[in-house]
């Protein structure tokens, strides 16, 4: 979960910092039937091990706020 800045396990209940995270991958995908219809998933790793993916709308209705938090974190080297 993405919520006040922060990502939330929902397994542990822990949250990240950007600094606590590595972006590892990340695609965007658009709907067979409709172009527009388009989402975006990110593949994280956290400092602890923990692993997990976010995904959003991309477009018109996308969660800017997370897709800016997630563009912004390191990627995997």
């Amino acid at each position: 979960m993405f919520r006040n800045d922060k990502l939330i396990g929902r397994n542990n209940n822990n949250s990240y910092q950007k600094d606590e995270c590595v972006l590892i991958e990340y695609c965007i995908h658009e709907g067979m039937s409709d172009p527009k219809d388009q989402y975006i998933l990110f593949l994280i790793e956290c400092s602890d091990g923990t692993k997990g993916c976010l995904s959003s709308s991309y477009g018109i209705y996308a969660e800017t706020e997370l897709i800016d938090f997630c563009s912004s974190i390191r990627n995997k080297t």
